[in-house]
């Protein structure tokens, strides 16, 4: 399957359809958290790296995804780039963290802090993807 870029999507976690990663890419043990699958969504393919973004179901935060750039079926880089994280006592207390690439292939990830559900805090980074699979 082929993407045009840009690429700008939020994901509803109870809409997405997800594929399964058919093969082992070495250094993918990290992120299987205990299943012996991994669950993924297809994102454009970089400078012939490929990317995927994998939900991580380990810890105490029900959605986070991790953007994984893959090359001659390895884990190159891994990048925190979309979810929430919030404690549960402070529920007006979240940051959410979201991601763009753009049509020159730069990751956008944005975090936005939220306190007492007032914007506190607003950061962006950007990423450039190499071509062996690193980010910088």
């Amino acid at each position: 399957m082929n993407f045009l870029l840009p690429y700008n999507k939020t994901h509803v976690i109870e809409n997405i359809t997800y594929k399964i990663l058919k093969c082992r890419p070495i250094g993918i043990e990290k992120f299987l958290c205990g299943n012996e699958t991994i669950r993924y969504i297809l994102l454009p393919k970089i400078n012939n790296v490929n990317l995927i973004l994998i939900p991580m179901d380990c810890g105490d935060s029900p959605y986070r995804f991790y953007l994984l750039a893959i090359k001659n079926n390895k884990v190159i880089s891994n990048l925190y780039v979309e979810g929430e994280l919030f404690e549960p006592e402070t529920m007006g207390n979240v940051e959410r963290t979201n991601f763009s690439i753009d049509e020159n292939g730069i990751i956008h990830v944005t975090t936005k802090v939220f306190i007492d559900n007032k914007i506190q805090s607003h950061n962006i980074k950007e990423f450039k993807i190499n071509e062996d699979g690193t980010l910088n």
